[in-house]
């Protein structure tokens, strides 16, 4: 609001309307000020004028402090504003004094005083009316683009377990079991059946369970693996105390595809895929691999996947990915989230 480029019109007006407000309710003919009414418009103006672009300084001043919360802003605003406010209408009133040549009088300082603090009272009132508008109108984009980037994110991944290369290579792998090998054979429908049964579930939710992540990992590494034999590798190592966390949905799943996806895997190109955590991380999950890159086209490269998952970690906790590469691997760290009432309140949101 304080931006706003019709400023100066408005504190001409606003200084208008109080000098009328004063009149109307006779405060002239009830105290004894001395000082011209010229004069008197004159130090309204001035004081709306200096109140305005004082607190517009300090907007932007505190506009940049990016790591402040929004109450922490209005509530400095506010005590800044209210000290300048005590300066300007003491100056403001010495100078009508000394310009019209009148003796100072206690109860015109004490009105002048009230009437300055009362205009930046509403100043900062209008001014948190137009901030909460925008954070609201700010909040509905941030979620309209979470929902986009959740629907992207189950039609792609839904897209990519049930494209037809995905079920061929599959039932490739189960159609040469069976003649082999029985028992792996049902194992492999069980874990193939998990897959599609977790994946189904897990759509649908914007966080999951750490453990309940992991057991679809494990059916889903137990695919692959199965697949590619001795060529690809998957260790978990997660400590038990971080199973009640929670990740987005589908996100451990999700890298572990695209690791499979952009790089060769065979006995020259073996890979390795790690999925941990450290006491030295703290509350993340690490996924890395080994790399390999395939040559892809720039225009299949879609980046759905991380930019999704990145998106809604953003959005549900104010954290983002962190990724880390160089020659030989390929590294992500995800947060993981403690609380599951932030789960509860944005699935709301959602519905």
């Amino acid at each position: 609001m304080y931006n706003w480029k019709y400023r100066y019109i408005i504190s001409f007006a606003l200084a208008i309307y109080s000098y009328l407000n004063v009149t109307a309710v006779e405060v002239f003919q009830y105290y004894k000020i001395l000082i011209p009414q010229l004069v008197v418009i004159s130090s309204f103006l001035a004081i709306i004028f200096l109140l305005w672009e004082t607190n517009r300084l300090i907007y932007n001043i505190l506009d940049k402090k990016e790591h402040y919360s929004f109450n922490l802003k209005i509530g400095l605003n506010f005590g800044f504003s209210s000290i300048s406010t005590l300066v300007f209408s003491l100056s403001v009133y010495f100078l009508a004094i000394y310009f019209s040549g009148t003796s100072v009088s206690p109860v015109a300082l004490k009105l002048f005083i009230v009437f300055s603090f009362r205009i930046n009272l509403f100043l900062n009132i209008l001014n948190m009316f137009f901030l909460i508008l925008n954070n609201l109108n700010k909040t509905n984009k941030e979620l309209e683009n979470y929902k986009k980037q959740i629907a992207k994110s189950q039609i792609q991944t839904l897209q990519n377990q049930l494209n037809p290369h995905f079920l061929f290579n599959n039932l490739s792998v189960l159609g040469g079991l069976i003649s082999i090998d029985q028992k792996s054979s049902l194992e492999f429908v069980e874990k193939f059946s998990l897959v599609y049964r977790q994946l189904l579930k897990n759509s649908n939710e914007e966080v999951t369970l750490l453990s309940e992540e992991l057991e679809l990992v494990k059916a889903y590494s137990h695919l692959l693996e199965t697949r590619f034999q001795n060529n690809l590798k998957i260790i978990i190592e997660i400590e038990h105390s971080l199973l009640n966390y929670y990740v987005v949905s589908l996100s451990l799943q999700m890298l572990i595809e695209n690791a499979v996806k952009h790089n060769k895997i065979s006995k020259s190109n073996p890979m390795l895929i790690e999925i941990l955590t450290t006491k030295k991380l703290g509350q993340e999950i690490i996924v890395r691999n080994t790399k390999a890159i395939k040559f892809v086209e720039p225009l299949n490269k879609t980046g759905i996947g991380h930019k999704s998952i990145n998106t809604r970690y953003k959005f549900l906790v104010n954290k983002e990915i962190f990724v880390n590469e160089d020659e030989d691997t390929y590294e992500v760290r995800l947060p993981l989230i403690k609380n599951i009432i932030q789960r509860e309140s944005f699935s709301n949101m959602l519905n």
